[in-house]
């Protein structure tokens, strides 16, 4: 039976060598001809679908060799998308459409006219095709950070009807958006994670002269005040900025690494079971043939891209360069050389990410890195077992930015992908079980977080330029809200169980290199909508109609003229969240999800300046 699957997987490759051969030739002769460029896009999104279609049929007989049908399909669809971001002066696709989707699979996407850029929601023809309304919560108070989505007046809302029960408190705080949102500025974040326990939450940042040295902060959720976000950031001993880390529980040991090193900090007394006041610098690894994603394994071993250090190992001096203004603040010590180093089959491999897996014992979920192999590679591989490859997972047009697994469904993960989906696997099977379209403003998911709250699967997601973070209903395969973050981009998320919060790293863009706000205007807020409390206040409050700071734009409608800035070029317009404030700077942002949350908790304005 095998061999059917690999015969069609034969004419496949047949197919797709010809589009290949005919996409060089063509540009070699023509830089860009529409036509013939979308019979190209549609030819190729055609080869990738029946490469699933193959996998699929394959798996639904338990064919008796699917591990050889797998492997071909991997070595066929990698080439295929490599393809469509071929070229440096055009290429076929900015981001590939979805191809592992159908049938039992669903892709979920935001429903017509969701896709309209909010700034432009007030010019769309036909004016029904979208408007936006707050989600209203129990007693008819609206949350002031988010927005769910709702045809114009007159049609049904398009909220999910999954609505939990009052006897799931906890997934029926996040699926109403009760929560008290805090923040605190931070240097330029790199990454986001926490240690297994979520006891921890770590951020490495970069910041200094031209942000070239490397940070942590660090935040302890069960002692965070609840109406603010302290945290606590240290300046590492490494050269470079350090964006891959990792948090081990068992030793209370925090690893973060760059280029060169891997730099280690106990950040919790196993003795005491408390926090350190202040990290304690531990151990100084030499990870200079492994510099990219770091992991833990158990019996307390630290994985860099395929090095496994032991633990307990001291620092060995010597002298150390860098092209740092601050070299006084470097560690000068090349570090301990790795206890063991295992070699992967694959030794082109280029690890990007890892994860790990969400029941399996030293076994890491994998994503590759593009940018020199074009390799679009997701698997699971075994540490344990000599570093065998156990499941080939399929479905990604592009670079995995980061996965996510929770302890709600030890079976499932997610990954957020450049290619601008969100999907959700099953460990079992090489296929997504579910497709989310993180948004069509730019094609890249910069991060998602999984989260089963009273075991009810929900995913957040975003897109980095859309300044928000969007919840779906894995149930109902359908987006539920937007949550603010002042115009600030997400660059990764992480979800804690035990205090059902979730934890963003953000950035602003419109900050340059010298630290300073460009393209702020003064914002343009309606005074009709500062009347009606869209800044939370109590709708019985007295405002004061004869502010001589009022004054009517060209179509005559008021508007209050304040100090506040507001970003030019911002994917919101200020009233498009009901709580107007512009974040400024880098923050990371915790979302408390309760039953009864305080909803005047929420994040003050960054006081930029236009």
């Amino acid at each position: 039976m095998s061999s059917d699957y690999l015969s069609r997987l034969a004419d496949l490759e047949d197919r797709f060598s010809t589009l290949a051969e005919d996409v060089r030739q063509g540009r070699r002769v023509a830089h860009y001809e529409q036509h013939r460029d979308d019979a190209w896009k549609k030819e190729l999104v055609e080869v990738l679908e029946g490469v699933v279609g193959v996998v699929e049929d394959a798996q639904k007989t338990d064919c008796d060799n699917l591990e050889d049908v797998l492997e071909r399909a991997e070595a066929l669809l990698n080439p295929a998308i490599a393809i469509a971001y071929e070229g440096w002066d055009y290429q076929l696709f900015e981001s590939l459409e979805s191809f592992a989707h159908g049938g039992e699979r669903p892709l979920a996407k935001l429903e017509l006219g969701e896709n309209v850029h909010p700034r432009q929601i007030a010019h769309t023809d036909p004016p029904t095709q979208l408007s936006f309304q707050r989600l209203r919560l129990p007693g008819g108070r609206s949350h002031p950070l988010t927005l769910c989505r709702h045809v114009a007046p007159g049609f049904a809302p398009r909220i999910p009807d999954s609505t939990p029960s009052t006897d799931e408190p906890l997934a029926l705080s996040v699926f109403q958006a009760r929560s008290e949102v805090t923040s605190v500025k931070v240097r330029l974040p790199t990454t986001l994670f926490a240690s297994q326990s979520g006891k921890g939450i770590f951020v490495p940042a970069q910041g200094g002269y031209r942000n070239r040295s490397p940070y942590v902060a660090v935040f302890y959720p069960d002692e965070e005040p609840r109406d603010a976000l302290k945290g606590k950031t240290t300046m590492l001993g490494l050269d470079e900025v350090g964006h891959h880390g990792a948090a081990d529980d068992e030793s209370g040991l925090l690893f973060v690494g760059d280029r060169d090193r891997v730099k280690s900090y106990s950040f919790w007394d196993n003795d005491s079971g408390t926090k350190r006041k202040d990290l304690v610098p531990v151990h100084t690894l030499n990870s200079s043939r492994f510099e990219s994603a770091i992991g833990i394994l158990p019996r307390g071993r630290v994985t860099s891209k395929g090095g496994i250090i032991g633990k307990g190992l001291g620092p060995t001096e010597e002298a150390f360069s860098s092209a740092r203004d601050d070299i006084q603040n470097i560690e000068q010590s090349s570090g301990s050389k790795p206890t063991a180093v295992l070699t992967i089959s694959e030794r082109d491999l280029m690890i990007a990410r890892w994860h790990n897996h969400p029941n399996a014992s030293g076994t890491m979920l994998v994503g590759t890195n593009n940018q020199k192999n074009s390799q679009f590679y997701c698997r699971s591989l075994d540490l344990e077992q000599e570093g065998k490859w156990v499941t080939r997972y399929i479905g990604h047009g592009g670079e995995i930015n980061a996965f996510s697994t929770s302890k709600g469904d030890p079976n499932v993960f997610v990954t957020a992908c450049n290619d601008n989906y969100a999907s959700l696997f099953d460990v079992r099977h090489p296929l997504p079980v579910m497709t989310i379209e993180a948004g069509v403003s730019d094609p890249n998911c910069a991060s998602a977080a999984l989260c089963h709250p009273n075991g009810i699967p929900y995913i957040f997601a975003s897109q980095e330029v859309t300044e928000a973070i969007t919840l779906w209903d894995v149930r109902a395969r359908a987006a539920v809200y937007d949550l603010a973050t002042g115009n600030n981009c997400v660059s990764g998320m992480v979800w804690n169980d035990e205090r059902n919060e979730l934890y963003a790293a953000t950035y602003c863009q419109y900050i340059g290199t010298d630290v300073s706000h460009i393209d702020y205007a003064r914002a343009h807020i309606p005074a009709a909508d500062r009347a009606a409390g869209r800044d939370d206040e109590d709708e019985d409050e007295v405002v004061d109609d004869d502010d001589d700071d009022d004054y009517e734009d060209e179509e005559g409608e008021d508007y209050d003229d304040f100090e506040q800035a507001w970003p030019k070029k911002a994917f919101h317009e200020e009233t498009y969240f009901g709580h107007i404030f512009d974040s400024g700077d880098s923050r990371i942002f915790r979302y408390a999800f309760k039953t009864e949350p305080n909803l005047k908790i929420v994040p003050p304005d960054g006081q930029a300046w236009a």
